[in-house]
C-alpha cells in the first residue's frame, strides 16, 4: 500500500473499491484546503462517498483535471503543495468552487466543528445592543410584566 503525507504525519492510502479518484489524495487536498480537517471516522466515511459521487457526476474533462491535480499535489512536497492548489483554483475555479463548497459543507456540519465554533463564539466578547434598554429589563423583572396571572 503507498505511503502518503497529510499535514506532515505518515498516513497508508484509504483504500478505493469502485472509484476513479484516490480517497487518499482527496484527503490531501482536503488537509491543504482546511488543515483542521481530521482524518476522522466521519471524514473517512465521506471522502470514500465523496470520490464515488465526484466520479459519478464530472464530466471527463472535469475528472481528467482533477485527477492530474490530485495526483500532482499527493505527490508533491508538502511545502509546494499550496502553490499546486492555487494554480489549480487559477485554472478550473467552477470545479475548485465545488469542490471547496463540498469540503465546506461537510466540514463545519460535523458535530466536532459545531463545538468549536459554539465555544469560540461563546468565548468571543458581547456587543451592547443599540436597542436594548437593561433599565427596562430591570422594570419588566420587579413588575413580573407578562406573567401570567390566574
Amino acid at each position: 500500500m503507498k505511503k502518503l503525507n497529510q499535514n506532515g504525519i505518515r498516513m497508508t492510502a484509504i483504500p478505493n473499491s469502485d472509484s476513479d479518484f484516490n480517497a487518499s489524495n482527496l484527503a490531501i487536498l482536503h488537509s491543504e484546503l482546511i488543515p483542521e480537517c481530521k482524518n476522522t471516522a466521519d471524514y473517512s466515511k465521506f471522502v470514500e462517498l465523496y470520490s464515488k459521487q465526484i466520479a459519478e457526476t464530472l464530466n471527463e474533462a472535469d475528472k481528467n483535471s482533477l485527477k492530474e491535480a490530485l495526483n500532482s499535489i499527493s505527490s508533491a512536497d508538502t511545502s509546494a503543495r499550496p502553490a499546486l492548489v492555487a494554480a489549480f483554483e487559477a485554472a478550473h475555479p467552477a470545479l475548485f468552487k465545488r469542490l471547496y463548497g463540498d469540503l465546506m459543507t461537510f466540514f463545519y456540519s460535523t458535530e466536532e466543528a459545531q463545538k468549536r465554533t459554539r465555544a469560540l463564539a461563546d468565548a468571543a466578547p458581547r456587543e451592547a445592543s443599540a436597542h436594548f434598554d437593561p433599565t427596562l429589563l430591570d422594570a419588566v423583572i420587579a413588575n413580573q410584566s407578562g406573567k401570567r396571572r390566574l
